[in-house]
């Protein structure tokens, strides 16, 4: 039994192409401000039309809506981080008068970068036992050819604070009797 041949895509009337190229502007509006009040005030749509394209998924919107938001959030990382870990010149006053410039750094925003990445900067966060959760919690196990002593070397770690051990969460070979 043969399929029979998809249908081609139907053709847009005029008035779906207008459709479509302003929801394609806003679109690429959107990716550059991430906020749909600042798009709709920029392309001149209205909120309760960007409504009815989103609700009524009309040509696919709410996908490619969706594809913009990730695009706009890209550009609002890279910016966190920007001034974060690069900083931001601010004018340093005296007696009224500028007399130079200083380099600011917002640790603040590093941190909410540290909290989107490592779950264990986070508020309230209540560590798994399963797995590790960051860096920090990973032991290294070196195996008995590569260090003379290993049980010493069995729960050598990264960071500063050592993590306990159970005894059967060790390899069998490094494990002690």
């Amino acid at each position: 039994m043969t399929m029979p041949a998809p249908k081609p895509p139907r053709k847009l009337d005029p008035r779906q192409l207008r459709c479509r190229a302003k929801q394609d502007a806003f679109l690429k509006v959107f990716e550059r401000l991430g906020s749909v009040g600042a798009t709709c005030a920029e392309t001149g749509v209205s909120v309760h039309t960007y409504d009815q394209w989103l609700h009524a998924d009309i040509q696919g919107f709410k996908t490619r809506r969706d594809q913009a938001a990730i695009i706009a959030m890209g550009v609002l990382e890279r910016e966190i981080l920007r001034r974060a870990v690069e900083g931001t010149d601010r004018d340093v006053y005296y007696k009224g008068q500028v007399v130079g410039q200083e380099r600011q750094y917002s640790d603040n925003l590093l941190m909410f970068r540290a909290k989107k990445l490592d779950p264990s900067y986070k508020d309230n966060y209540v560590p798994s036992e399963d797995r590790p959760t960051s860096v920090t919690q990973i032991n290294i196990h070196l195996h008995p050819s590569v260090s003379p002593n290993p049980l010493v070397d069995a729960n050598t770690v990264i960071d500063s604070i050592p993590r306990p051990r159970r005894q059967d969460s060790l390899p069998q070979d490094l494990s002690v009797d």
